[in-house]
């Protein structure tokens, strides 16, 4: 059995630390301090993460992003979609 992740952002709460911050591996910084509505997806051994990028001063401005696990450790895999996609 894997390991636990913990995900969050830069606004997760220091009790769910220590945490893989989405933030951080996709280069937003507090840009995206929020992710919310995560779906896993598993396929030959990596495990897919999409979540969404919430900005609680615009939530206009948040955006759908792709993570994966291979092995051990998390990487951005890039942006689905974005506020002008609509």
């Amino acid at each position: 059995m894997a390991a636990a992740s913990k995900l969050g952002g830069p606004l997760t709460a220091n009790a769910w630390r220590p945490f893989v911050n989405l933030s951080q591996i996709a280069g937003v910084g507090l840009a995206c301090p929020v992710w919310t509505e995560p779906s896993l997806f598993e396929e030959d051994g990596d495990l897919y993460l999409l979540a969404q990028c919430k900005t609680p001063i615009n939530p206009a401005n948040g955006s759908w992003d792709l993570f994966v696990r291979k092995e051990k450790d998390w990487r951005w895999v890039g942006r689905l979609t974005s506020p002008s996609d609509a």
